[in-house]
């Protein structure tokens, strides 16, 4: 065995170099400090990468949110101007099939969100986003029940 630092002849399982003092590694604690540095460095790439993803991940939910939002209060609004054409005269087959489709709008863009909440649970617009449409959702139902009970208190006198 021979120093790294001066190159000394030195006994084997010494911890010294008798010519220089420097502290002489045996090949086994090198092996695991080298072992140990090539963990942590794969560790950190691993985080690294990991994060990436969760970024691009978070994009993508994100987009995929926009989309849904634009589906959810875009196509009723659409809907309500060309219906209002319609009213006004400006009939066509192209206004009648577009308020056709954009009906579709508002189931779609709940499809997407839960899509986004199932594909990417930790993505937080996407959770707000959805909350937002539960109780969007929970008071259009309870809007609705009041009407039919109110409609069925005032016509209920009445012979129809």
């Amino acid at each position: 065995m021979y120093c790294t630092n001066c190159g000394e002849k030195m006994e084997d399982g010494s911890k010294f170099c008798t010519n220089c003092g420097a502290q002489i590694e045996s090949k086994n604690e090198t092996t695991q400090a080298v072992k140990e540095k090539n963990v942590k460095e794969e560790t950190i790439q691993k985080v690294e990468e990991k994060n990436i993803n969760v970024e691009d991940e978070n994009k993508k939910a994100n987009r995929l949110c926009i989309l849904s939002v634009i589906l959810f209060f875009g196509a009723p609004i659409i809907d309500l101007i060309l219906y209002s054409l319609q009213m006004a005269g400006l009939d066509s087959f192209f206004t009648s099939t577009v308020i056709e489709l954009l009906s579709l709008g508002e189931p779609a863009s709940i499809i997407l969100m839960i899509y986004v909440r199932v594909k990417y649970p930790k993505n937080k617009f996407g959770k707000i986003i959805m909350w937002i449409y539960i109780i969007l959702i929970a008071l259009g139902i309870i809007i609705g029940v009041v009407f039919i009970i109110i409609l069925l208190y005032e016509c209920r006198g009445s012979n129809l």
